[in-house]
């Protein structure tokens, strides 16, 4: 039970691993290796070696995709490959492939939410302690408790206007590098 929750916590780093090696666009033929990858890592993971468990999963995946190109690349010279689908067993108990997919949950605009915060997170970093306060508190990052803009004035010593720039300005300048 605990195995499948990893696996469906970390279903998005197959989609990560994809689109590192230019694979998205062919997400038929690689979702379901990345996914052999990653329920592999996710029996193999050892947490005392001081890895991060997300570290681990990524390299596996990525090891599992790389094999499979590697083996296709011997199946177009004449080699054989073994077929695999979400209908593979995958442990002692046949469990299959397609048991362990979550079917409720669009892992795809999952992935863009995350790419975004980590994207918002990038640019809180660079900011200022007193500006960094500032966004973080206002729409409650990072462990900051969620404060209105006159309660950040107060507390910051500035004036509520001057706050408010200094938010629309982040989130301007966000909004932009977004776009590209």
């Amino acid at each position: 039970m605990i195995e499948e929750k990893l696996v469906i916590d970390n279903i998005n780093l197959i989609y990560l691993v994809l689109k590192k090696y230019g694979l998205y666009r062919k997400l038929d033929e690689y979702y379901d290796i990345g996914l052999i990858g990653l329920i592999k890592g996710v029996k193999t993971f050892d947490d005392s070696k001081g890895y991060a468990i997300s570290t681990y999963l990524v390299r596996c995946i990525t090891n599992e995709v790389l094999i499979y190109q590697r083996k296709s690349i011997s199946l177009k010279r004449g080699g054989g490959i073994k077929d695999i689908s979400i209908y593979t067993p995958i442990n002692e108990e046949e469990n299959e492939l397609l048991e362990v997919i979550p079917s409720n949950e669009d892992i795809e605009e999952n992935t863009i939410k995350k790419e975004q915060l980590e994207m918002i997170y990038k640019e809180i970093s660079k900011l200022s302690e007193r500006d960094k306060f500032i966004i973080c508190s206002k729409y409650g990052l990072l462990g900051h408790k969620e404060l209105t803009q006159e309660q950040l004035a107060i507390q910051t010593g500035l004036s509520q206007s001057y706050v408010c720039r200094i938010i629309k300005k982040f989130i301007e300048e966000v909004r932009r590098k977004y776009e590209r």
